[in-house]
């Protein structure tokens, strides 16, 4: 990632060494926001990312720091939204994550990993992906036949289907190879409300399950029934995956509709008119001549546009 100054005539000099070199291996970014999280008039960076946690930079003596990050918010985040959605004055953050319904879960007690190392030691890092399986042991993702075309030296522990089957990532790479390796971690894979208690606080809140189907990469913050209550336009899926994974292709566009007691209440395609199909990549509102619409941008598709029903 890099921090550009902008000089006010059109040019922009790349000043990330000086000024935020943690930048430079934050990680694998997707999203960021500036915001200004405490109410003094300062905005922090706020950073979201895949096996990252949710990041908070602010400046410290003239330099871009990272100062914290959100507990057990370590997830494969897509997108990063900001709004106040419980009226206290404070921007609260939402955040777009892979969700539940996949062959890999993940949370505190069962954190997804990814081993980074030169296994075989050929001058180049391979990546080993594991997760726990309902026996509460740690399993590598890869097929035999993957795992053994990128580390053909394991042939001579894990020849045959049966040697590797239901063999945990411990009973396959020895204690001192998987020592070596860089972990990242996952911990949450719902897509959350991350609520501003203020002083560097929040308290993270998964939206309900409507929210969870499918990863989400676009997140729109309005006022669908025109209550003056923030409501929440979600869209999403991912289709470029392996076919023993299958596409995540469950989400037809989530809306939910905001009460005054800062909850979201699910309203299904058929009643809030808005049905989306495809890979969303992102959902921006427009202001027209004759009220409000609802841009979606998805991957290889025409943009689709709903306009919000004056009451």
């Amino acid at each position: 990632s890099k921090l550009f100054r902008n000089n006010g005539h059109g040019n922009f000099t790349d000043v990330t060494a000086t000024l935020a070199p943690e930048l430079q291996k934050l990680g694998m970014v997707t999203d960021a926001q500036w915001v200004d999280l405490d109410g003094n008039g300062k905005n922090a960076l706020v950073v979201v990312g895949d096996w990252m946690p949710v990041t908070i930079l602010k400046y410290v003596n003239g330099k871009l720091q990272k100062t914290a990050e959100i507990t057990n918010s370590s997830g494969w985040w897509n997108c990063l939204s900001v709004a106040d959605l419980n009226a206290d004055g404070k921007p609260d953050l939402i955040a777009g994550n892979n969700g539940s319904n996949s062959k890999i879960g993940a949370d505190i007690n069962h954190p997804a990993k990814l081993y980074v190392a030169d296994f075989d030691d050929n001058g180049q890092s391979e990546t080993i992906p594991v997760y726990y399986k309902t026996d509460g042991k740690p399993y590598i993702f890869n097929l035999h036949d993957d795992l053994l075309k990128q580390l053909p030296y394991l042939k001579k522990k894990i020849l045959r289907y049966d040697a590797y089957a239901g063999k945990p990532v411990d009973a396959v790479f020895t204690p001192e190879e998987l020592a070596k390796a860089a972990v990242l971690t996952v911990n949450q894979t719902q897509t959350c409300v991350f609520y501003n208690q203020g002083k560097g606080d929040f308290k993270m809140q998964p939206l309900p399950v409507q929210a969870q189907l499918s990863p989400v990469f676009g997140i729109l913050v309005t006022d669908v029934n025109q209550d003056k209550i923030p409501d929440l336009v979600l869209g999403g899926n991912f289709y470029g995956l392996k076919p023993e994974v299958g596409r995540y292709d469950a989400s037809y566009g989530t809306t939910f509709l905001g009460n005054p007691q800062h909850r979201f209440t699910y309203v299904p395609p058929a009643v809030s008119g808005i049905f989306i199909k495809g890979e969303v990549r992102d959902i921006q509102s427009i202001k027209t001549k004759t009220g409000t619409s609802i841009v979606i941008a998805r991957n290889n598709d025409a943009l689709q546009i709903f306009n919000l029903a004056k009451k």
